[in-house]
């Protein structure tokens, strides 16, 4: 089936075209579109549906439209109208959706979707002091983390205090989270922002975070987003979290800067061999090039001696 939902999907991506240049196959390949489609199994139209739809206010009142006409997979179109609403319709809407899922696991998991969107539209506007209120309804401590970290990041410039006390709310939340590579990414994410605003804080996350990568049994670090699956009623789907994230060779760098003997120590805690010696190389390089830096700067102070006594 995999393979007539990517000829389906090719087809829907040529038809256009074909239809733009007045090309005489475009009946042809609008017959076999729809043929192609005919061969597919009830779930898999409905996603390719819902998928057509995209998001935003009128796809939020289709769906709805629809999880009303189809009561056999009301949560599907439930679940596929909270992710096409949240962000853009009104909070109040999305909330009276919940009660109505069948499925009683499905409903903090998509209440916390909708607030953490919700919080998003708040920071977008301004109003971040709402947008922290509205993060504290979260109760996922990945998710609750997360927005508090962009929170932060988006007032770090501006109100600097503020910004430290967020930090250190998201990475009280972070620590309660299930190990996970994007709880180890979310740890060095909190530890790269702090490194600007308070390193000695920042060298304390970065400890937890190289005890949650030492957890895994196969740490990746190139994670950008929290994503979270879900599955009833037949069907799977999926709630996306993008965040700001750092590299472990900013992070490192960093902190080497404010104490190269504990940036070495944490580094040196890495289990992984891979990551530590990429740590390692990032200190003994920062470490070399303000060494460099160092010399150059006497050798200035010395010439301007020399100049100043002839």
């Amino acid at each position: 089936m995999p393979e007539l939902t990517s000829l389906y999907l090719a087809f829907s991506d040529l038809e256009p075209l074909l239809e733009k240049s007045r090309s005489g196959y475009f009946s042809t390949v609008s017959r076999a579109k729809a043929a192609v489609y005919a061969a597919l199994p009830d779930h898999l139209k409905r996603r390719l549906h819902v998928a057509s739809l995209g998001g935003g206010k009128e796809a939020f009142a289709r769906l709805v439209e629809e999880a009303e006409k189809y009561p056999g997979v009301q949560d599907y179109y439930l679940v596929s109208a909270i992710k096409a609403g949240a962000g853009e319709v009104e909070s109040e809407r999305l909330e009276r959706l919940i009660p109505k899922l069948s499925n009683r696991e499905l409903r903090q998991p998509l209440l916390d979707y909708i607030n953490y969107a919700q919080a998003g539209r708040l920071l977008t506007d301004g109003r971040w002091r709402e947008a922290v209120l509205l993060a504290g309804k979260i109760e996922q401590p990945e998710c609750r983390a997360l927005r508090l970290l962009e929170t932060a990041f988006s007032i770090s410039g501006r109100s600097a205090n503020e910004a430290a006390e967020l930090l250190d709310l998201a990475a009280l939340w972070a620590a309660k989270a299930v190990n996970s590579n994007e709880k180890a990414v979310l740890q060095f994410s909190i530890a790269g922002l702090s490194a600007k605003l308070d390193k000695q804080r920042a060298l304390d996350v970065t400890i937890e975070a190289t005890a949650t990568i030492n957890g895994l049994i196969e740490p990746d670090l190139s994670v950008t987003s929290y994503v979270q699956r879900l599955s009833a009623g037949g069907f799977e789907t999926s709630l996306s979290y993008t965040f700001t994230s750092f590299s472990l060779e900013e992070i490192f760098g960093l902190l080497s800067e404010f104490d190269f003997d504990q940036a070495q120590a944490t580094a040196d805690r890495i289990d992984d061999r891979s990551l530590r010696a990429r740590t390692m190389l990032t200190i003994s390089s920062r470490c070399l090039k303000k060494a460099e830096e160092k010399l150059a700067q006497e050798k200035r102070k010395k010439s301007v001696a020399e100049a100043r006594q002839k």
